[in-house]
């Protein structure tokens, strides 16, 4: 199930009363193994308790992407134009960016693929 559904469920017994530990109890009975824990429960319910009733989750600002540069990408392009066989690894030593970060850029901003050759992942059109 959907934690959204979880939620729900949560909502719904919270509004007929009932408190954290009947809701989990509840929930055990009719879930088993499958419920969340008593502990994801009783946030739903202080924030049920508190007026805020959706069972979205509320926006949260990611960390902001800081080493998705103009000039990271422009270097990462240098690099693979230098040696098209350069290794994610080494444009992240290179760069000094997280490989994640390298694979983003790779894809997303220059349209490359990545391909495994003997274990190391290298640049590929």
């Amino acid at each position: 199930m959907e934690a959204v559904e979880y939620r729900s469920v949560i909502k719904v017994l919270y509004l007929k009363g009932q408190n954290s530990t009947e809701i989990h109890q509840e929930m055990v009975q009719v879930y088993a193994e499958k419920c969340s824990n008593y502990s994801t429960v009783t946030p739903w319910v202080r924030k049920f308790k508190s007026g805020f009733l959706s069972v979205m989750d509320e926006h949260r600002e990611g960390r902001s992407p800081s080493v998705l540069t103009e000039k990271n990408v422009s270097t990462v392009e240098k690099l693979i134009m230098q040696d098209r066989r350069i290794s994610v690894k080494q444009l992240a030593f290179e760069t000094k960016i997280g490989i994640g970060s390298v694979e983003t850029i790779l894809h997303d901003h220059l349209n490359l693929k990545v391909v495994s050759l003997m274990g190391t992942k290298v640049i590929d059109n």
